[in-house]
């Protein structure tokens, strides 16, 4: 597969400008597994005329980079996302993935962007909860005072669910209160606790806490990435960083061949991840059929 590669600073005096400019963050092996996904799922006329440039030389030399004359740019990754995003002329189409907040950065509200985020359709996880905890009647959160009252998300997609509680924190948290408001979680009465990327709301410290006060009153927690799961939730999610990069080229390959995208914004999709030493000692049986659809199984 050909990759049309440029040195860095070739960019700004090459007047043929590459149909596809890709900026991608360099800081995590798996931001390069989707990019070398991306480009390898491209159609061979388009990833024969890419210009990659990592998170690292946009910010080293910005200057050099042109995004003036792009048909298309293609961000990998939040921090990339930002750096990018700054830069790409108005009216220039922005494609995403590896991105949780998209609409955060404002990828969103331009009507020719498009991609695909890191985040989890909030029904799919419940789906997932129900399958391995089906006796599971009230689930209990956290959110902030001003999530709460100003329904902002994931209050907004959670309002309808008559099985939730919600413990409201501050909006701005001292350290040593969490230990109050994890407390306050795991006695609402609930009999799991869903927990969601915010670091605010779930700190690490918070996430520490919750995960032994889980083990110790036999309460199971979704956690929302893998990395939650090894530590001591139950079960969770995991996104593939290749799937991300092959959605995102199905959707450019459509875009680039003028046709009309159905979706423009789509959420990951996902694999189950559980720890069965956590599900053992709360002796709760997680169905065969989905271990073997699991990207990670801990605790076997």
């Amino acid at each position: 597969m050909a990759l049309f590669l440029l040195p860095l600073g070739s960019l700004a005096q090459d007047t043929a400008a590459p149909e596809i400019l890709i900026v991608w963050q360099d800081d995590s092996a798996e931001y390069k597994q989707a990019l070398d996904k991306f480009i390898q799922s491209l159609d061979k006329s388009l990833s024969e005329k890419c210009q990659t440039v990592s998170s690292g030389m946009l910010s080293q030399k910005p200057d050099d980079i042109n995004f003036d004359n792009a048909d298309l740019c293609v961000v990998i990754g939040s921090k990339a996302t930002v750096m990018a995003v700054k830069r790409v002329p108005q009216g220039i189409p922005v494609a995403y993935c590896m991105v949780y907040s998209p609409e955060k950065i404002g990828l969103v509200n331009a009507p020719q962007n498009f991609g695909v985020s890191l985040a989890v359709s909030i029904q799919d996880q419940f789906d997932l909860i129900a399958k391995v905890l089906p006796y599971s009647h009230t689930k209990a959160t956290m959110c902030t005072e001003s999530q709460y009252s100003d329904k902002s998300w994931p209050v907004n997609e959670l309002q309808s669910r008559s099985d939730m509680k919600y413990i409201q924190i501050p909006d701005k948290i001292k350290n040593s209160e969490r230990a109050l408001w994890v407390n306050r979680l795991m006695t609402s009465g609930a009999d799991m606790v869903w927990t969601y990327p915010d670091s605010n709301v779930f700190h690490l410290l918070t996430m520490k806490m919750l995960l032994l006060e889980s083990v110790k009153r036999k309460i199971p927690v979704f956690g929302y990435s893998e990395n939650m799961v090894k530590a001591g939730a139950l079960l969770g999610v995991s996104v593939e960083p290749q799937r991300q990069g092959s959605q995102l080229a199905e959707m450019v390959n459509a875009f680039m061949s003028g046709q009309q995208l159905a979706v423009k914004h789509k959420t990951a999709e996902f694999k189950p991840v559980f720890n069965l030493a956590v599900a053992d000692m709360m002796k709760i049986n997680v169905p065969d059929e989905l271990i073997l659809q699991a990207r990670y199984v801990y605790g076997r």
